[in-house]
């Protein structure tokens, strides 16, 4: 079975000043298996929370590998998405758009993992 997330635009974010998140300055689109996803724009982001134990060559918040697909992730797991998919989707999506932003597989399948195991912590909970 193939990859089935699309990136349809381009991330568009800048720094919040004194946190470690970002805004989007633009709506973000991807299409996944012919449902689009728009996280609005305003909303924020921390990327990826990255537990500090995980040492930053292995991944890191604002790895090239993750960035967009966790903007999706968190977008997903915030009240703010109407409860479009289930946790489930939200994190099977995370893993398929690390693959599409070329991540090995070993790396997307440890995140992967991670959000399945304590992912529950963040669920429809809102940063913004």
């Amino acid at each position: 079975m193939g990859v089935r997330l699309e990136f349809l635009t381009n991330l568009n974010i800048t720094s919040v000043r004194g946190e470690n998140t970002r805004r989007l300055l633009d709506q973000f689109v991807a299409k996944y298996d012919g449902f689009y996803i728009v996280v609005p724009s305003g909303f924020t982001t921390d990327y990826a929370s990255i537990p500090e134990f995980v040492p930053r060559f292995i991944l890191d918040q604002d790895d090239a590998h993750i960035r967009e697909a966790a903007v999706i992730h968190d977008y997903l797991y915030s009240t703010l998405s109407g409860n479009q998919l289930s946790r489930y989707m939200a994190d099977t999506i995370l893993y398929e758009g690390m693959i599409t932003l070329g991540a090995p597989r070993w790396k997307a399948e440890l995140v992967y993992l991670a959000v399945r195991t304590f992912g529950w912590l963040f669920y429809k909970k809102d940063k913004a």
